[in-house]
């Protein structure tokens, strides 16, 4: 399966998690000075999984553009910028990462 990567984040490519993701799949990270949305992207229409920013939009009209699309991952604390209503109507997962800012507030 595809990983499409919003943008570059702060794993080490190094690290045991990355290259654990890069074993179960292939890994598209989209670069930093891209200045296209995530939603028009060449590889989204095969992307099994998204790893997404805050503002990345992630509505319907996104989902329609991605019909292999499972997981949603946002890479925030909310998922604010995801029509969960889309996603659920599709069957796709939306989760979050709700201690990303735990070190960087305390």
């Amino acid at each position: 399966p595809l990983i499409l990567v919003s943008c570059p984040l702060a794993l080490d490519e190094k690290s045991p998690l990355w290259r654990k993701l890069k074993t179960m799949a292939r890994v598209v990270v989209r670069p930093l000075s891209t200045r296209e949305p995530l939603a028009a992207h060449a590889r989204l229409k095969e992307a099994f999984g998204v790893i997404t920013m805050v503002d990345d939009p992630i509505d319907a009209k996104f989902l329609a553009a991605a019909p292999a699309l499972k997981v949603v991952s946002n890479h925030a604390v909310g998922v604010n910028n995801v029509d969960l209503a889309a996603a659920r109507a599709r069957g796709i997962t939306v989760c979050n990462t709700p201690d990303v800012l735990t070190n960087a507030t305390a």
